[in-house]
């Protein structure tokens, strides 16, 4: 991935280890901070990653970040520090990624699953792309969040070519209590934290909404499947012979013959 250290410099010369650091469940952090760049928000960087990302597909990747895994599925921890995440790419042999809030005691919180959106079935690699839709923080700062790998191909391994941090300007750095009292005080990150923490707590209520809602469209899809072959049923009996006495008694035509019979009787009451 030699294309995308000019993306990535950028943000590599503000310090990226102090705004956000990488770790996977399967090796030490320096095997995967090597395929790891990171960027600053900013016009064209996001085409860039795009275009690094389309590359890492169809380009020779290192065997060696190849690794066996166990029965866990394996995964990549993101910390990031006081700039949010604007987007995240990754080039891997996972097809379907998961992404979890790593909120510690209370255990980590599924936030969203989600397939390749480009995939290179020749060498088996798969890409993803995830970013806010306003251009806001896809992962807010001063949290942990945790990428799982699905699907792989080879599943016994797990291949990560490249990954794309994109990330965004740095909020007013606190002030020190030594400092006089300014506009600029340690009061002001306190705002800043609960906006963070209202953020994490919306995105937890719109992915739910987003479970339920494509749980009430499946149970849909199920229901229409289900009628669909009741009539391809009702159409294939009545072209193979007569209907049900239910199916006559619906098509009869509305100047019919009265029925004769208890039948008729019991209509006069």
């Amino acid at each position: 991935m030699h294309s995308t250290a000019a993306a990535a410099a950028p943000a590599a010369a503000v310090g990226a280890s102090s705004r956000c650091t990488a770790e996977c469940s399967w090796a030490d952090a320096a095997a995967i901070e090597a395929c790891v760049h990171y960027a600053q928000h900013e016009d064209g960087v996001m085409e860039a990653a795009e275009s690094a990302v389309q590359a890492a597909l169809t380009s020779p990747y290192d065997s060696s970040l190849a690794h066996h895994v166990g029965a866990a599925a394996p995964s990549l921890g993101l910390r990031v520090g006081r700039a949010g995440v604007a987007a995240l790419c990754i080039v891997s042999n996972a097809r379907v990624v998961e992404i979890h809030d790593d909120a510690g005691a209370g255990g980590a919180v599924p936030l969203a699953t989600q397939e390749a959106q480009l995939s290179n079935s020749a060498v088996g690699l798969h890409a993803h792309f995830l970013c806010h839709g306003d251009g806001g923080a896809l992962f807010p700062p001063e949290r942990t969040y945790r990428v799982k790998f699905f699907a792989r191909t080879p599943p016994t391994r797990i291949v990560v070519v490249a990954v794309h941090v994109i990330l965004l300007a740095l909020s007013a750095p606190p002030c020190s209590a030594a400092e006089p009292v300014t506009p600029c005080t340690t009061a002001a990150a306190s705002p800043d934290a609960a906006v963070a923490g209202a953020i994490v707590a919306l995105q937890h209520q719109l992915f739910a909404m987003e479970r339920r809602v494509g749980g009430a469209l499946s149970d849909v899809s199920r229901r229409l499947a289900g009628l669909e072959a009741r009539v391809a049923e009702l159409e294939s009996a009545s072209r193979g012979g007569p209907l049900s006495s239910m199916a006559v008694d619906r098509a009869a035509p509305a100047d019919a013959p009265p029925m004769s019979g208890n039948d008729a009787d019991d209509g006069d009451h």
